[in-house]
């Protein structure tokens, strides 16, 4: 159910609406256009410039042309994509009739939208579309409900997946769809039961078993990644099936290794030896590892060995990310501030700053870097402070700020904030302002998701 203060756009008649941001035309007269204007290579536009003023009153127009089968296939699959960027849950009873329309572009894009709007009531139209013989349509299915973070969403990825193997066969056609369901599933960690984890792990080690495909394997750590992180208690048996499979043997390239190597040192043992004959992006992966979960002893063990830059890298890396998930141990913070060489760190002057922000955060030394070249980091930094009269006026500021990149990092920090303070009437505010203010769709869609957590 749709949070009270967003069931319609600009209900909140106090705020004001930039000049940078407000649109030239109305909404109203767009919609009129959308029915009467003559020229084709216009009218198709339309949807979109709707899209992007973010009003909800022009869905049931959008709706009305989208099932129209007089109305030419580009016009309707322009209403199906735009009634998903604007995030309607009441734009689901049209897309509901359109994933099942005879143009395959048309089913794919409904199949989208149904995910973009990311209600639960769209899991029941997702279900009847795993057999549409359109292989893109069935890769939309699986991203699809990877968005909508339900347990029921859950239970049909893994019908959906048990359908796709079958389908496959030992021919390997259906590897990108199947690929697509493990993402999604990893999107849905959280909502997984300790029998999804042994369902899950199960699968990704039969297909293991019989793949060499650099993407498949890459999938299937990440999966087994996120998995672990929510069960520590599977990492035994997700090693021993690394060392069965002889996944080790198998990765080809610096992401896999990352991920391969990162996963080894935290749950696993690793060596120096080992260590020190990885290339520099997996060193400071692994280092950003152990200091995320506050190994000292490991951390400790690398540096008697006269480490390489990438240590230092990975150490202010991972304390950066621990400090952002509130779980950056004093213990780390003391080990970094204490052996970190800075002269060591070339080519590293964003992180360095970012991490000396947020391990002494305040709104005075964070705005004082807002003027310079580390805009970007100071506006992420915002995120570890606690809301403030001070902290939500610059957050107002920044949300109209003409760079798309402040905006978006700014809507970052805000949501974070949601996270760690639900309750805090302003940072409510500061969301309902993107989603009423935003031009830009997928903000606006960010701002909306993080409204409906209530």
């Amino acid at each position: 159910m749709l949070t009270e203060g967003i069931s319609r756009r600009y209900q909140n008649t106090n705020l004001v609406e930039p000049s940078s941001l407000k649109p030239e035309y109305s909404v109203y007269e767009l919609i009129q256009e959308l029915y009467t204007e003559p020229d084709f290579n216009k009218r198709k536009y339309i949807p979109d410039k709707l899209a992007k003023m973010g009003d909800w009153v022009a869905v049931p127009h959008l709706g009305r042309v989208l099932t129209d089968p007089t109305e030419p296939v580009a016009l309707r699959n322009e209403c199906a994509e735009s009634i998903g960027k604007l995030g309607d849950i009441r734009g689901l009873k049209f897309l509901g009739e359109t994933v099942f329309a005879k143009d395959k572009e048309l089913r794919r894009t409904s199949i989208w939208s149904v995910g973009q709007i990311g209600a639960e009531a769209g899991i029941d139209i997702l279900a009847k579309c795993q057999n549409d013989e359109y292989e893109m349509s069935r890769r939309w299915v699986a991203k699809s409900l990877g968005r909508i973070n339900s347990k029921m969403a859950v239970s049909i990825l893994k019908e959906f997946y048990s359908k796709t193997l079958l389908r496959d066969g030992e021919m390997g056609t259906e590897i990108r769809v199947i690929n697509d369901t493990l993402r999604a599933v990893t999107n849905q960690v959280k909502q997984l039961s300790s029998k999804d984890h042994e369902f899950w792990i199960e699968e990704g080690s039969k297909l293991l078993s019989k793949t060499e495909r650099r993407v498949t394997i890459l999938t299937i750590l990440q999966l087994f990644t996120a998995i672990t992180s929510q069960n520590p208690k599977v990492n035994k048996q997700v090693l021993e099936i690394f060392q069965k499979q002889g996944v080790k043997e198998k990765l080809e390239n610096t992401q896999q290794r990352l991920l391969y190597y990162s996963y080894i040192s935290q749950w696993g043992e690793i060596s120096y030896d080992t260590y020190k004959d990885l290339d520099g992006d997996v060193q400071i992966g692994i280092t950003a590892t152990l200091a995320e979960a506050g190994k000292t002893v490991e951390l400790r063990e690398l540096l008697t060995h006269n480490p390489p830059e990438s240590f230092f890298k990975g150490l202010i890396v991972g304390s950066i990310s621990a400090r952002y998930r509130c779980v950056l141990s004093q213990a780390v913070l003391e080990f970094v501030l204490h052996n970190t060489d800075t002269s060591r760190l070339t080519n590293f002057d964003f992180e360095v700053t970012e991490f000396r922000l947020i391990t002494n955060p305040s709104i005075k030394t964070i705005t004082a870097v807002l003027d310079s070249s580390y805009k970007n980091v100071a506006v992420r930094a915002l995120r570890v402070l606690q809301p403030s009269k001070e902290l939500v006026n610059l957050l107002e500021t920044l949300i109209t700020d003409p760079d798309k990149k402040i905006r978006e990092t700014t809507l970052q920090s805000i949501r974070r904030l949601k996270e760690r303070y639900p309750k805090n009437p302003d940072v409510r505010l500061l969301l309902l302002n993107v989603f009423n203010l935003e031009r830009i769709w997928h903000m606006r869609k960010d701002a909306r998701l993080s409204l409906i957590s209530d």
